[in-house]
């Protein structure tokens, strides 16, 4: 019946027999392997070129023809249906690698050479090829919904039954399609032919013969196209439905022994042998026609690392994690890649899904940001963050940076993952400096000597925020002492990830940036200069430093507690009073803490028992060197990227970056007044609080 819709051009009849008859045993394996076999791949793309597009059309039912779990639910678009057929043919135990092989070959031979154009749909194909491996979906949209699937971050992607999610495509073929459009698209260059798919773009669009193979200045209208017929792009787009798969295809990891049947000792040395022997053979054709392809094969590209990156975490029990390695390898080289790619070629989504790679690379931004290795940190904090890169890329994360920041989600997608290092930091330094034995318990002033050290994790956070923003404004091209709403959308953020609400400090460090973030609406700020938003970081990252010195009971309670009045009889036997009795309450065992949100909402008094109390002036002067710290992020971001040239050894490069560093925040020592600073801070976050109330009293 298929055959014969698509023989007569019967659109109506094909859409009815996909509903009705494949949709309910759509999840057969014995049945999607018998119909992908009588079909072949060209009536496989055909039949998907002519299914309505997105969700029109008949939609799949519920049946029970099927001996697996398939797109078979009321409401299912008609593209899902027929993806989820071609999903439970290739993982079928019924097909062998052989018969996986040869329909990728055959798949990717219609869109890579260029066929008859007197047969039927021929320029078709490239359409058809598309929708049948994404199920008319785009790149960003694939990615979120294969990572909010339940078990995604196991390395499966399951369905709402918790059988297998029925649009994922078997890796192996999908690894066989993209060495497939490899071959052909580079046969057919070789040979001075076209490929299959340009032609018929160039064929079906109105620009005419513009066209080349990967053009550079094609008319944009021709460009916009891309998506439509760039094989690739899809390849890539349907890998992004689950994390696994993306490694899988691009990084798989070069046979040896299995870490799991070693002792301990040697599991951890094979581990780090391993992360460094992946096959990257497809990475480097695919990086380097992504570099040149367009938009569209970018996005999909980039959707594909971001939902990649989500396995950037240690295996720590319950959850296993095989893949951290491999997608540490992965990320770090798609940065290298995505730095080079022209500043033409990027859209908002293509930015949004980089900057959950950077986000999920964040340790790593770290290290370009602070000049330091994460990697060799002692301290338990350092040792929860996944597998480093394997060095340092400054040049690229900058120019990166300065091209994906020019988003405004994109910049709260990575200030919100500033704040969450930073506010999951301050919480780990802090446990450890609590925990008997401590180097700061062995002080004469426990509390002191880790406030100290919690202002140098504060600043460390402050440096990685200006660096940040000073690539934003460079990247939108901000003057220095020039406003912008930019550094509001960048503040708000970071106050989102510092929120200390729900965070567990014995939990294991997860990605902070899932791709669903990336499609969220973006709630802006003030606009204020780079030197206002350091102000106000500097005040946010000290906020959070003291509730979590109140959170761990770090500070004494007579910071807590109304000094003794010096006129009143010392034998009076009063009761302890606090500073602030609305913000501040006594525990069950007599302990003082501070009631967060009721002392966000009064700033002014906040400022005055940090600043006036004797207990807590004595710490004054010091948490001005969190904003000093800002301030070093903002001047090593500052210098303009230049890679080494063969005269300029790294060596000599790194030196003139940490004298510079160092001379910056010299000179600002001597050029700045801590009391203008405070001030200026105040003043914005006193305008903050009024806006905050006013949003509040609008929404009740």
């Amino acid at each position: 019946m298929l055959t014969r819709a698509l023989d007569e051009g019967d659109d109506t009849a094909l859409t009815q027999a996909v509903g009705e008859r494949v949709a309910p045993r759509v999840g057969g394996g014995a049945y999607a392997t018998a119909l992908v076999d009588a079909l072949g791949a060209r009536g496989l793309v055909r039949v998907a070129a002519h299914l309505p597009a997105g969700g029109g059309g008949v939609t799949g039912r519920a049946g029970s023809g099927g001996s697996g779990t398939g797109s078979t639910d009321p409401g299912v678009p008609l593209a899902c249906t027929w993806t989820s057929l071609l999903a439970t043919a290739t993982s079928s135990p019924l097909w062998d690698e052989g018969r996986r092989e040869a329909l990728a070959r055959d798949l990717t031979s219609m869109v890579t050479v260029t066929g008859d154009l007197t047969e039927p749909d021929t320029l078709l194909l490239p359409l058809g090829f598309r929708r049948l491996l994404t199920a008319d979906q785009d790149p960003l949209t694939t990615a979120i919904v294969g990572t909010q699937a339940p078990g995604a971050g196991d390395n499966q992607a399951l369905d709402s039954e918790g059988g297998r999610d029925p649009l994922v495509l078997e890796p192996k073929f999908l690894a066989s399609l993209v060495r497939g459009v490899m071959a052909g698209e580079t046969g057919a260059t070789t040979g001075g032919l076209r490929v299959g798919w340009v032609e018929y773009a160039r064929l079906t669009t109105t620009a005419g013969g513009g066209y080349s193979n990967f053009p550079e200045d094609a008319p944009r209208e021709v460009r916009a196209r891309y998506l439509l017929y760039d094989p690739l792009a899809a390849v890539l787009t349907a890998a992004a439905r689950t994390p696994a798969t993306v490694l899988d295809v691009l990084a798989p990891p070069v046979s040896g022994p299995d870490p799991r049947t070693l002792g301990p000792s040697r599991r951890d040395t094979v581990r780090r042998v391993l992360a460094t022997r992946v096959d990257g053979s497809l990475w480097a054709w695919v990086a380097a026609r992504a570099q040149k392809a367009g938009p569209a094969c970018l996005e999909a590209l980039a959707a594909a690392v971001a939902s990649a990156s989500t396995l950037r975490y240690r295996p720590t029990a319950p959850r296993t994690n095989l893949y951290e390695e491999q997608a540490a390898w992965l990320t770090e080289q798609a940065v290298v890649t995505l730095a080079g790619v022209d500043a033409t070629a990027w859209t908002p989504p293509a930015r949004r899904a980089a900057a959950v790679v950077l986000a999920n690379s964040v340790g790593d931004l770290w290290d370009v940001a602070t000049g330091g290795v994460y990697a060799r940190g002692y301290q338990p904090f350092y040792r929860s963050l996944p597998v480093a890169w394997s060095g340092r890329h400054d040049v690229e994360v900058t120019v990166l940076l300065r091209e994906v920041l020019t988003d405004d989600t994109a910049l709260a997608v990575l200030s919100r993952a500033v704040g969450v290092l930073s506010a999951r930091h301050l919480l780990s330094a802090a446990l450890t400096a609590r925990a008997p034995g401590s180097w700061a318990q062995a002080e004469d002033t426990p509390w002191k000597a880790a406030h100290a050290w919690l202002l140098v994790v504060a600043g460390r956070g402050a440096t990685l925020e200006g660096y940040l923003y000073a690539a934003c404004a460079t990247g939108r091209g901000v003057g220095e002492d020039e406003e912008s709403p930019a550094a509001g959308v960048a503040l708000t953020a970071l106050d989102q990830g510092l929120d200390l609400h729900g965070l567990d400090p014995h939990a294991p460090w997860r990605p902070p940036a899932a791709p669903a973030r990336a499609a969220r609406a973006v709630t802006g700020g003030p606009s204020l200069t780079s030197q206002d938003l350091g102000d106000s970081v500097a005040y946010d990252l000290y906020h959070t430093l003291l509730l979590v010195m109140d959170r761990t009971r770090l500070l004494p309670d007579e910071a807590y507690l109304e000094p003794p009045d010096p006129f009143e009889d010392e034998t009076d036997d009063q009761p302890p009073r606090p500073w602030n009795a609305d913000w501040m309450y006594q525990d069950d065992q007599d302990h003082w803490h501070l009631d967060p949100d009721r002392a966000d909402n009064d700033p002014d008094g906040f400022r005055t028992w940090t600043t006036t109390h004797p207990v807590m002036a004595a710490t004054t002067s010091g948490r001005y060197s969190i904003g000093t710290r800002y301030d070093q992020g903002v001047s090593t971001q500052g210098r303009p990227p230049a890679r080494h040239g063969p005269g300029i050894p790294p060596g000599q490069a790194a030196l003139a970056l940490l004298l510079t560093a160092a001379t910056a925040r010299l000179v600002y020592g001597y050029s700045h007044t801590y009391q203008r600073r405070a001030q200026r801070h105040w003043q914005h976050r006193r305008a903050r609080q009024r806006r905050r109330q006013e949003r509040h009293r609008h929404q009740h």
